[in-house]
């Protein structure tokens, strides 16, 4: 379909034009891709025809309202719901210390298998889209990258499969609903903040013995949720600390590592 203003085909809208100052978006829509609205630095008006909630069911993440780089907005602030309007999260996405997530998350499109919810390449779970409501991680995928599962707030649990064997900086971090994680017992290194900012979580369970646990690399002094709180993990045998208290370095980024495992 294509009307004066949008692309859109299969239910995904892919690109808007440019020179378009108000746009009406049809609730047949389904998912709004991440460059649809580059260039449009005109767009004061978007108009939905659907209600607020099927807008928020809508597979949308605050960098589609982007058209440049950055936190270069396009000018709407809200989206015109039949029933209301939805505020655009206008937050500055990019005050993280790992830069590359804007490569990553943004520029990167051709190279990854598409599933519904998840992003994979070469047996790495690269990341979900932030609005899904849980995730089945494959069998067979070998590290959790960084980042990967960041700002997914309504995740409420995750079970990491044996074969993964890494995870990443901040794989969880913010994800506010998150009460239960269940980590395979493939797992071999760990690195920082991983459960930052996860207000929720209650229990990590790890399907392997207390000193399988303790043979993990992970860093230390870490803290979870912005607190002072020590996370306790669930062994099968017992239960341990999930951060150590000393020994371990971590100030080395895996963005950089190859993998060649294949999906």
């Amino acid at each position: 379909m294509k009307d004066e203003n949008l692309t859109i085909e299969n239910g995904v809208l892919t690109k808007c034009n440019n020179e378009a100052t108000s746009i009406t978006i049809p609730a047949s829509v389904k998912e709004i891709t991440k460059k649809a609205f580059i260039g449009c630095k005109d767009l004061k008006e978007i108009i939905y025809d659907g209600t607020m909630d099927d807008w928020n069911q809508l597979s949308v993440d605050t960098r589609v309202f982007i058209w440049q780089v950055y936190e270069d907005f396009i000018p709407a602030d809200v989206i015109k719901c039949t029933d209301g309007d939805v505020e655009i999260d206008k937050s500055d996405w990019m005050d993280y210390d790992d830069m590359y997530m804007d490569a990553r998350h943004w520029y990167e499109e051709d190279d990854y298998y598409k599933g519904e919810d998840i992003f994979i390449k070469k047996g790495v779970f690269e990341y979900c889209k932030r609005f899904v409501h849980s995730v089945d991680i494959p069998d067979g995928i070998t590290k959790i990258a960084d980042n990967a599962f960041e700002h997914c707030e309504n995740i409420e649990s995750i079970v990491v499969p044996d074969s993964v064997t890494k995870i990443g900086y901040h794989a969880f971090d913010a994800c506010y609903n998150l009460e239960s994680v269940v980590l395979g017992s493939g797992l071999k290194e760990i690195k920082g903040d991983v459960f930052s900012w996860c207000s929720a979580l209650e229990e990590v369970t790890f399907n392997g013995t207390v000193s399988q646990w303790e043979a993990v690399k992970r860093p230390e002094g870490y803290e979870w949720g912005g607190d002072d709180l020590e996370l306790v993990v669930k062994c099968t045998d017992g239960e341990s600390l999930f951060y150590t208290n000393g020994g371990v370095d971590d100030d080395e980024s895996d963005d950089d590592e190859d993998n060649d495992e294949d999906d």
